[in-house]
């Protein structure tokens, strides 16, 4: 690489790769390098990228703990971190060393670029050195060996490996080791270069990691196996500290390891081979399950076990809870479920698959926007630009992303496409730029579905046609109405970027869609097919309200149908809870939930199941942790606390508390603030409390009204045995109305009705 003279442009970084080209999956690879530092800046921050996962420490110290994304930002793109070194760097020599994990294969949500590869280069401030060239050191790391006799599953790009500790490079982080042996890396060009492509920042945050080790909640024994139990579903990295005489293997998986004895659902496992002497390893690669497994041969003596934990985020930024328990432990299990779910991308389960499965992400993505506020919209935007950029040149949209998947769900990809995916997320995080990416490409997709007579659409399967797990799909119905909830989203794209031909086009479209279902398919009070022979779907009639394709005079009989109609998976279950609350159905909304949920909630596991039931991880290979069932996540805080955006980004919400459920308490993270509502009842008084974060406005709707006397607003009454006073500063009335909405202007209030 040429060199520039002191003063002139910085050299611009290389992507740098080991000196052998002959690599295999799953290998593991050393670089290292010293720079020199005059005086240290206030910031060093380096953009650092890979294929695949890196690890970071300077002058000894851990700097990444797996950084980097899988390769998903586009067919050829590569993400890039960027990380602030500053607390680590020294005024003289500094030495970084980087282990780099190459997975070498294709996965559900990874498109390999066929070479192990680093790049690192600074930002802003100009520290000679750093950046990567033929000068780094760079070797495969003899301990880490791909475990060839047990394959992960497919559709991961990880794979499963053995770490030798009698290979071990002792040190090879430290300031002190000895490098000189090592080969130097080879320069293989700048950005953007083959096979690595163009670079994209990384778009949501570094993964949260523990800042210690933790002690296993209970560890029992049979034979040579340890059951190390965790407080909840996590993803974690098993530790281990034994004393034990060398070339002993010790393996390490999860509860989850092998679902249901099928090899093509197996999922993360280790095996530690000993060396003589005490001896510690923390294993860099996550694994997710209830237990961790130890099985420890006689020999071996075991001093401590532990782990660290991982993930998206390190707890719910949200929360939920009320006077009715089991829909508090039920919105509980659906955070926790919902976070070890999320990760590189939005996850089909942690443990069998980890896919971006367009469906379940839409479910997942209404989730995140309660649980983890601002943090899930990130990683939202992640998955909906995912899913745009790597639209086939057949204008085809599909998820998941990545080397080994190309195939369409048609059903699948309008829910993300549509008012479920798209808008939705732009309803949440006011994220304008996504918007205006997609309206091209979900037109172009939009536009492979043709028509028959009298506006519906022609069936289009796909790859995989399919409509939801479970009995009495119709799904001839089902075609129509996640059409016609597409159209709803594109329409409302288009008017909120003023394309206002097209809304109005849109719109049209839309209503004579819903005409022609109503006139094709509703007969006494019910949607079917006309050749729909099965029991009444409550899926596709739940799509039906949702979808706008139902009049006032029809409430009563869906409300029966959903009621009594009992065949949904729990993904699709999300739909058929929605309609009932949008239908006013509240009370047999929330029956609904206790009842099919009720196994869930009573059982041990700290999450929610992939099916209504779960016969334990050797019965089964579904799973226990699965994203697209936490449903109540969002439903309770969106309609028990009424909590919901009425203007993009939250600039406006709603606040409508269900007193009855007191004492109720809801939050969600907005990156201006928190909102947040609490309430309490008694016998003669209900106060409900919240906060209006800066640079939003709150519509409160007493849900009561008119209330028994009288109504405060921090003390001043507004209301007074049915006349309406004057409203106390940052306080006045949306509109006159039965129940006197009033909007609340940034600050706290407290509500008292009495």
């Amino acid at each position: 690489m040429k060199r520039t003279s002191r003063g002139s442009r910085r050299p611009q970084p290389q992507w740098i790769r080991p000196a052998d080209t002959r690599y295999t999956p799953g290998e593991w690879f050393c670089f290292r390098h010293r720079f020199t530092v005059g005086k240290v800046p206030a910031s060093l921050r380096l953009r650092i990228a890979c294929d695949s996962k890196y690890w970071l420490w300077i002058n000894g110290g851990v700097v990444v703990r797996e950084g980097g994304l899988k390769r998903t930002p586009g067919p050829t793109g590569t993400y890039a971190d960027e990380v602030d070194i500053g607390a680590f760097v020294k005024a003289g020599e500094n030495t970084v060393a980087v282990l780099l994990w190459y997975f070498g294969r294709h996965g559900f949500n990874h498109n390999d670029s066929g070479a192990p590869g680093l790049l690192v280069e600074p930002l802003g401030a100009v520290v000679p050195g750093v950046a990567t060239d033929g000068s780094w050191k760079a070797r495969r790391h003899p301990a880490y060996l791909p475990l060839d006799e047990s394959i992960t599953s497919y559709r991961f790009p990880e794979s499963r490996f053995v770490f030798d500790s009698r290979q071990d490079l002792a040190g090879w982080t430290s300031p002190s080791y000895d490098d000189r042996l090592w080969p130097c890396a080879v320069p293989a060009g700048s950005p953007p270069c083959a096979p690595w492509g163009e670079l994209v920042a990384r778009p949501t945050p570094m993964f949260a990691f523990a800042d210690s080790l933790a002690a296993y909640a209970q560890v029992t024994q049979e034979g040579d196996l340890r059951r190390c139990r965790l407080p909840a579903c996590a993803h974690v990295h098993p530790y281990l500290r034994v004393n034990a005489p060398p070339g002993l293997a010790i393996e390490v998986c999860t509860d989850t390891v092998c679902l249901g004895g099928d090899p093509s659902a197996n999922s993360m496992l280790f095996r530690y081979v000993t060396r003589e002497g005490e001896q510690e390893f923390e294993c860099p690669a996550w694994m997710s399950g209830h237990e961790v497994h130890y099985r420890i041969p006689s020999g071996v003596e075991v001093l401590d076990l532990k782990y660290r934990e991982s993930g998206y985020l390190p707890a719910p930024s949200g929360a939920f809870q009320c006077a009715d328990q089991p829909l508090t432990t039920l919105w509980r299990k659906a955070a926790r479920t919902l976070l070890v779910n999320m990760r590189d991308s939005y996850l089909d389960c942690p443990d069998r698959e980890r896919s971006q499965y367009a469906g379940d992400s839409v479910n997942e993505l209404a989730q995140a926007a309660y649980v983890a506020g601002q943090q899930g919209n990130l990683l939202t935007r992640k998955c909906i630009r995912e899913f745009l950029a790597w639209q086939r040149d057949d204008g085809v949209l599909y998820g998941p992303q990545g080397g080994c998947w190309r195939e369409e769900l048609p059903h699948q990809s309008l829910a993300l496409a549509g008012y479920y995916g798209v808008w939705t997320h732009y309803l949440h995080s006011a994220d304008r730029e996504t918007l205006a990416l997609a309206y091209p490409r979900v037109a172009r997709y939009l536009s492979l579905w043709k028509r028959e007579s009298g506006r519906l659409v022609k069936r289009r399967t796909g790859e995989w046609y399919w409509c939801d797990w479970g009995s009495d799909i119709d799904a001839g119905l089902l075609d129509q109405l996640w059409y016609a909830l597409a159209l709803k989203g594109q329409m409302l794209v288009a008017h909120e970027l003023g394309k206002r031909a097209d809304a109005r086009a849109l719109a049209a479209d839309l209503d004579g869609l819903r005409r022609a279902i109503r006139a094709g398919f509703l007969r006494s009070g019910e949607f079917r097919s006309p050749d729909y022979t099965g029991n009444t779907d409550d899926r596709a009639n739940a799509l039906a309200v949702l979808a706008g394709a139902v009049e006032p005079g029809d409430r009563d009989s869906l409300v029966k149908v959903l009621t009594t109609q009992r065949h949904a998976s729990p993904y699709m279950e999300r739909f058929v809870l929605e309609a009932l609350f949008e239908l006013g159905a509240t009370a047999e909304a929330l029956q609904r939930m206790r009842e099919r949920y009720g196994p869930m909630v009573d059982s041990p596991c700290s999450t929610l199941f992939e099916q209504w039931t779960w016969n334990g991880p050797a019965n089964s290979t579904s799973t226990c942790n699965h994203g697209w069932s936490g449903c109540a996540a969002h439903l309770l805080p969106r309609w028990l606390a009424g909590l919901r955006p009425l203007a993009p980004g939250w600039r406006r919400f709603g606040v409508e508390v269900q007193a009855e459920f007191a004492p109720l308490t809801a939050r969600v993270a907005l990156a201006r603030g928190d909102v947040e509502v609490r309430c309490s009842r008694s016998s003669w008084q209900t106060t409900v409390w919240m906060s209006v974060p800066p640079g939003t406005v709150a519509e409160w709707t007493m849900r009561d009204w008119p209330p028994k006397s009288r109504l405060k607003v921090n003390g001043w009454i507004v209301y007074d045995k049915g006349r309406l006073r004057p409203l106390p500063p940052g306080v006045r009335t949306v509109h006159a109305g039965a129940r006197m909405p009033l909007r609340l202007s940034p600050g706290h209030y407290t509500m008292e009705s009495f």
